[in-house]
């Protein structure tokens, strides 16, 4: 085993600037805070804003393309690297983790990451968890050689860039459903096409033929003629509220025989595990609803959560801040899930409630669709079902990368998993 040093020697923390409430904007330079920090990545979503002047007494907190971060209070040691173009100010509590040494950048990071629980334990305050830079760099750390720092943070690196490639092919291929669909179903370009005496671009003429050639009116204003306004309860075989079982009955939660999924897991794609499970006897002693592989959950709490979903890829169950959906067979998961989507906004628009925002099942159920014929979706299933069976399977793939990185992890640190000589980088 190697012998240890203080985190201290290979990394300097340094907390970021003090800005004040009044510093706040709606537009301007982006400032990362704690919640922008999370599970290995620098966000900024929902981050705040400060104006150029505000940004000019900041300037020594800048933080650029790969920078680590590190969350100092409330999600204490959580760490992110700052991803590439990003340039973003840092808010006081949040870290700046400066390696000693720039080829440990990688290493380092990887290493929080690794101390993460220890990390957490530092953390003092009833209200909130908050830890000091000098207790951190205080951690002992395992005293590895400089190459294989160096060959461990690259070794590591190639994980997070197969993940990384997953998520933006999948992205990318989202992005193509959702184009055909407000194609076909929102903007009506074929029939519109038809109208014109045109083809439908990029559209075989069977496929075209499935279309017609002219609009009527509707309750939701000019739709295809033959068309109808349906509603998602109208879609749907099954649209259930989640509950939550008696936390006080442990025999509802003493085995994880039942995925139970929250909406803070909910994030617009395929649901592999569940951070919490209910055991069978919760099922028959609760008001709790099974759903099957390729149902959707929606959040219908708190804003700007509202709307937000998740597909799940095995029977489970979910708690009341989220209602449950499994369409028709004959409109398939990718079509109900890109309608969804697409309506988000106008759930949002619905959000009641003074403390936290909230829309009911009827607002979902009653939410309208533009249906076609049974042959256009069909047609439509055909191309877009495949997109999604390949999305999920990137899902897959990366969930299993990220498992055996995070196996690989601490036995590299610790010097059990030797680097073999001819893999060292020079």
């Amino acid at each position: 085993m190697p012998s240890e040093v203080r985190l201290g020697e290979l990394a300097i923390i340094e907390s970021g600037y003090a800005f004040k409430s009044s510093d706040w904007t709606t537009e301007g330079n982006p400032v990362v805070k704690i919640k922008n920090v999370k599970d290995g990545q620098v966000t900024l979503e929902d981050c705040a804003y400060v104006s150029d002047e505000i940004a000019a007494k900041a300037s020594k907190f800048w933080a650029r393309e790969g920078d680590i971060l590190l969350s100092l209070t409330g999600y204490v040691g959580q760490v992110g690297r700052v991803e590439t173009g990003d340039v973003v100010l840092v808010n006081q509590r949040v870290g700046f983790v400066r390696p000693t040494d720039d080829n440990d950048k990688s290493f380092t990071y990887h290493l929080l990451r690794n101390l993460r629980k220890e990390i957490e334990e530092l953390g003092t305050g009833t209200a909130q968890a908050n830890v000091a830079p000098r207790d951190i760099m205080n951690l002992k750390v395992s005293n590895l050689e400089p190459l294989y720092r160096r060959t461990i943070g690259e070794v590591l690196d190639c994980f997070d860039s197969r993940i990384g490639l997953n998520t933006k092919i999948s992205k990318t291929l989202e992005e193509i459903a959702q184009s055909i669909f407000k194609s076909w179903f929102i903007d009506f370009d074929p029939v519109k096409a038809k109208m014109a005496g045109e083809k439908p671009v990029g559209m075989d003429e069977p496929t075209a033929a499935l279309f017609p050639d002219s609009m009527k009116d509707s309750e939701l204003g000019l739709i295809p003629k033959t068309w109808r306004v349906e509603t998602v309860g109208g879609i749907c075989s099954q649209l259930v509220n989640g509950s939550t079982p008696l936390r006080s009955n442990s025999g509802f939660w003493d085995s994880p025989d039942v995925s139970w999924f929250k909406t803070g897991e909910l994030s617009d794609g395929f649901l592999l595990e569940s951070k919490e499970s209910i055991s069978e006897s919760a099922l028959s002693g609760s008001s709790v609803k099974v759903l099957p592989r390729g149902s959707v959950l929606m959040a219908i709490y708190a804003a700007p959560t509202v709307g937000r979903l998740g597909i799940l890829t095995h029977n489970s169950t979910f708690n009341q801040a989220c209602i449950g959906m499994l369409a028709h067979m004959e409109y398939g998961l990718p079509f109900l899930l890109l309608h969804l989507k697409h309506r988000r906004d106008w759930f949002n628009s619905f959000a009641i409630g003074a403390a936290q925002q909230n829309i009911s099942k009827s607002v979902v159920e009653n939410c309208p669709v533009v249906i076609g014929s049974h042959d256009v979706h069909r047609a439509f299933l055909e191309i877009v079902g495949p997109i999604f069976a390949h999305i999920e399977c990137l899902t897959l793939e990366s969930a299993q990368l990220v498992e055996l990185r995070d196996a690989l992890l601490p036995r590299l640190v610790s010097g059990e998993l030797k680097i073999p000589e001819e893999m060292l980088v020079s």
